[in-house]
């Protein structure tokens, strides 16, 4: 959990309805002055040419807090690949 306060004592509660996790396989992430919404889905074929996502989790971010959270994901995602020996980082082309 980001915060500016170095020293803030931080209890978390985890509400009923978010016990249970959900798994998804799609995103989408819009934004409007001062905050990003990001909504969690998974993602069906319900013809050939057809999807359908049904959304289970929504959430707003204020526009303070996205460099946290995309610094707290490159975190996480070097420290998974680290752990699981597996890259899933994209990696710099050498012509770059």
């Amino acid at each position: 959990m980001s915060t500016d306060k170095a020293s803030v004592d931080v209890t978390i509660n985890e509400l009923e309805e978010a016990k249970e996790p959900q798994f998804v396989n799609t995103f989408k992430i819009g934004y409007g002055e001062g905050a990003f919404a990001i909504n969690f889905g998974r993602m069906t074929q319900v013809e050939e040419t057809k999807g359908q996502v049904d959304v289970v989790a929504k959430i707003v971010l204020p526009a303070e807090q996205m460099q946290s959270l995309i610094m707290s994901l490159i975190n996480a995602a070097f420290d998974y690949e680290k752990t699981f020996d597996k890259e899933i980082m994209p990696k710099k082309d050498k012509g770059q």
